[in-house]
């Protein structure tokens, strides 16, 4: 079984700067920086709970959902991440497709299985920090 988890970018809410001061110091966040863990959405203020307990509020257009599988080197593979299988001409997005995740060519209808080409993947970017996909 997969693991669940989520990852967005931070988002202080802009009505009350002070409410997550000490919280931000503490452990030293900023807007626009990516937080992994537990996502919260019925609540007042979304936010995602972290493995090291920090809990932070985030931009909800950012989140994005772990597949279970991790890139050749390691890496974490999120749905809106981009990747190449070698040949970094030829890039994909992680999307949701019918029952699972999969990659969809960029500039094609081609669609390639993550589970099967994992070894070759490569994860470039993402959908929210790389406007060229």
């Amino acid at each position: 079984m997969r693991q669940i988890k989520f990852k967005a970018k931070i988002k202080f809410p802009e009505d009350d700067p002070r409410a997550y001061s000490l919280h931000r110091i503490k452990h030293h966040m900023h807007n626009g920086q990516w937080i992994e863990g537990d996502l919260h959405t019925r609540c007042a203020h979304p936010h995602i709970h972290s493995q090291y307990d920090t809990v932070a509020p985030i931009d909800l257009d950012t989140v994005c959902e772990f597949t279970g599988l991790q890139d050749k080197n390691g890496t974490d593979i999120y749905d809106g991440d981009i990747y190449h299988m070698g040949d970094p001409n030829i890039r994909y997005i992680v999307v949701w497709h019918d029952t699972g995740f999969i990659g969809k060519q960029i500039g094609s209808s081609s669609y390639a299985g993550l589970e099967h080409w994992k070894e070759k993947i490569e994860v470039v970017g993402n959908t929210h920090n790389n406007a060229e996909r």
